[in-house]
């Protein structure tokens, strides 16, 4: 009987025993070769033509009201296929704005 319970006692984590971590050393600070220098992709000749689509963003430069009015507006709406379902389901439900 205390033998069961002996057993039964290593096979369930203790709550006593110490915590091991669970990122080691080298993974905290990444190597000198890992690293890739600031401005190397785009100062590199095969990405020259290619637009890239990373890095920060000025999110100071708000959308005004007149891309608001570009981007969904009427007449943007009326262009589009599926503008035109949004016009019509807006309208079917009611709303006094169908769009910009």
């Amino acid at each position: 009987m205390a033998f069961r319970l002996l057993a039964r006692t290593f096979g369930r984590l203790s709550l006593h025993s110490p915590l091991r971590p669970c990122v080691t050393p080298s993974m905290r600070q990444p190597l000198e070769t890992d690293i890739i220098p600031h401005g190397a992709l785009t100062t590199h000749p095969a990405l020259a033509s290619m637009q890239l689509r990373f890095g920060p963003r000025n999110t100071m430069n708000g959308a005004t009201r007149l891309i608001q009015k570009r981007r969904s507006g009427f007449l943007a709406r009326k262009r589009s296929k599926t503008g035109q379902q949004i016009l019509k389901r807006r309208l079917k439900k009611g709303r006094k704005k169908l769009a910009w």
